[in-house]
């Protein structure tokens, strides 16, 4: 997903910022997807 793998591994709380975020913007982004094609 991000290309910063390298220092999110060394930064669990950052890994799993972005693992919430992402897990959040997916339906959205799925729904966003859908509405626009």
């Amino acid at each position: 997903m991000f290309t910063m793998s390298s220092c999110a591994a060394d930064d669990p709380s950052l890994l799993a910022l972005i693992d919430e975020m992402t897990t959040e913007l997916t339906p959205v982004a799925a729904r966003t997807l859908r509405a626009t094609s």
